[in-house]
């Protein structure tokens, strides 16, 4: 072994262990005790491999950090490991001090820091004249270019419409506009750093810090701080247990004979940071995500689903999100007060019946899925009637509760976690499901087929009958008809223009607003429909397994919110019709005048 290694090991390492270590030096070296004879490692042959066994925290983090500088050499000396460790140890040492919970905290300020400046510049790099304010009209200057851009499309780029990309460059606009507090159309310094900082709060930078640095479990001496000589020991030691001959250099055959210890170490590790990240998100959860108590003696009950089979007549924060579903919880009779956390995958309103003065609180929340795309952060697009605002809270983000469709699966089982951390107690009763038509509460009794107590009594005949028929394969529980000022939501609450997807489809083909022109014949195996082929109109008998391929816009309308989940269907706009409005992402619309697409998805 190198004079300098060792002389480094007697400096750092207690006497007893430099003395175990006495097969690492030469043999001419008199200064190194022989070890007693009850000691393992001296009893042992220096080429023996190690068995892997309990370590210490901080032993198992080096060994992780020493493997990649040798894995895939044939050699490397233990001296040009230490080396890297300590460029390591000097990088994450900001203050020059050692590495405590005040280097935690430091690194933390850093990155918001960091988070707060790369915010700010991206607001002010919309700022056009340069005066160190954001205006609307600056932004809509901005976004022109983005909003003329070529929608793709399986027949190709398809070039917007002037209509489209107004509406287009409004929405990034209204997007963009966000950190505009007062509402006066100009983003002033302050209003982009206070954005900022909210920003920082919803997703703090920091929250890991300490998980990506050296961690304070190789402080031996317990003065809360971890030194350069603590961490150079903890190096010299696993190195030492590595490089088995004590020659100072660690060879593939060291490698392969550690692979256990590797291996062992990267599982303890894996776990040791799984649970710290759990109870750094719960710390955060707690903060971030209070709920009311619940009141002593009440049943808490945790309620998980999809969706609900009944569609709602009303949209939660505008149409342009996922439709929003509706179930109907029947509150059982019963003296004992009720404290029910609901959280659904998709934008829900849960509507309540019956002995509702028994529900103390009603938490409602979903998985952030309001715009078609799952967002961790968002706010739920759930509400929930039937009950006094007093009793109802909706989560401030939709990570505050997992959700989960099976009540014995590791999902619920985590959102059990989330909710005992939350509220300090354990549930009394966890209902998971799919798609749900009826919750009776506290029983968990659960019905799927079940009308809405308020539902629309949908036509049987005329245009929409066929549509209307496979709406109802979809919403067995019809269309909620709720009144608006009903609802209590995070975001406002009004009636949809017109319907979201089939249901939508069929308003407009009993308004007379578009005709069927060609069929596609279906067949419909549980909520899977299959598409087998194409029918022309009038060919057949009708049949509940015909849906509409094509659509002809013989009148001004508003597309469906949603309608290209409808299916495949292609519309054509009959000649001097207006181009409809909504939103035609991922639909097919022909010129019937001039057979070329207007927009969308044509093949």
């Amino acid at each position: 072994m190198p004079d300098r290694f060792l002389s480094r090991l007697r400096t750092l390492l207690p006497v007893a262990l430099v003395a175990s270590c006495a097969p690492l030096a030469s043999a001419g070296d008199a200064t190194t005790a022989s070890p007693p004879a009850t000691t393992t490692i001296a009893n042992s042959s220096a080429h023996e491999t190690p068995v892997a066994g309990a370590s210490t925290p901080g032993d198992d983090w080096m060994r992780l950090r020493i493997q990649p500088y040798v894995l895939g050499r044939k050699s490397v000396t233990t001296a040009e490991v230490l080396e890297q460790l300590n460029a390591l140890f000097t990088a994450s040492d900001i203050e020059g001090k050692g590495i405590s919970d005040a280097t935690y905290d430091l690194a933390k300020q850093i990155a918001r820091s960091q988070s707060r400046a790369r915010t700010i510049s991206e607001i002010l790099s919309r700022d056009l004249d340069n005066n160190g304010t954001v205006t609307r009209a600056e932004l809509e200057v901005f976004f022109s270019g983005p909003a003329h851009q070529p929608m793709r499309a399986q027949s190709g780029q398809v070039a917007p419409t002037p209509e489209q990309a107004r509406q287009i460059r409004d929405k990034l606009v209204s997007v963009a506009l966000q950190p505009d507090k007062n509402g006066d159309g100009i983003i002033t310094f302050d209003e982009m750093r206070a954005f900022a900082d909210a920003q920082i709060k919803d997703n703090d930078p920091g929250r890991f810090i300490a998980l990506q640095q050296i961690p304070l479990s190789l402080d031996t001496d317990g003065d809360g701080t971890v030194s350069r000589a603590e961490f150079e020991a903890s190096a010299i030691r696993v190195l030492a247990e590595i490089s088995r001959n004590g020659d100072g250099n660690i060879t593939e055959d060291d490698i392969a004979a550690n692979r256990e210890r590797f291996d062992a170490a990267n599982k303890a590790e894996q776990a040791r940071e799984s649970d710290r990240r759990n109870a750094a998100s719960f710390a955060d959860k707690i903060a971030r995500c209070k709920l009311p108590a619940p009141p002593e003696g009440a049943k808490l009950m945790l309620l998980g689903v999809d969706s609900g089979a009944a569609l709602s007549n009303v949209s939660i924060g505008g149409d342009n999100g996922l439709p929003v579903s509706a179930i109907h919880v029947k509150v059982e009779d019963g003296e004992q007060p009720l404290y029910v956390v609901a959280v659904s995958r998709t934008p829900t309103l849960w509507y309540l019946t019956g002995a509702t003065s028994r529900v103390a609180m009603f938490v409602a929340s979903d998985a952030g899925g309001a715009m078609g795309a799952f967002q961790v952060k968002a706010t739920p697009h759930t509400g929930v009637s039937g009950l006094d605002p007093a009793h109802v809270n909706i989560t401030k983000t939709s990570d505050c509760l997992s959700a989960f469709t099976d009540s014995h699966n590791a999902t619920a089982k985590r959102t059990e976690s989330e909710l005992k951390a939350l509220l300090g107690r354990s549930t009394d009763n966890v209902v998971g499901t799919m798609k749900v038509a009826r919750i009776a509460v506290p029983s968990g009794i659960l019905a799927t087929d079940s009308r809405f107590p308020i539902s629309r009594i949908l036509p049987t005949t005329g245009a929409g009958a066929q549509m209307w028929r496979r709406f109802t394969q979809l919403f067995p529980a019809g269309v909620a008809d709720l009144e608006p000022s009903t609802v209590v939501a995070a975001f406002p609450v009004q009636r949809y223009a017109q319907l979201p997807q089939e249901a939508g489809l069929a308003e407009l083909l009993d308004d007379k607003a578009i005709e069927i022109t060609a069929w596609s014949r279906a067949v419909v195996l549980g909520n899977v429909t299959i598409i087998t082929g194409r029918e022309v109109r009038g060919t057949g008998p009708e049949s509940e397994n015909r849906l509409p391929s094509e659509l002809r816009i013989v009148r001004k309308m508003h597309f469906p919110p949603m309608v290209n989940l409808a299916g495949n269907m292609k519309f054509k706009l009959a000649t001097g019709v207006p181009a409809p409005e909504g939103d035609a992402r991922g639909l097919c619309v022909m010129s019937e005048e001039t057979g070329q697409p207007l927009s969308g998805n044509c093949r």
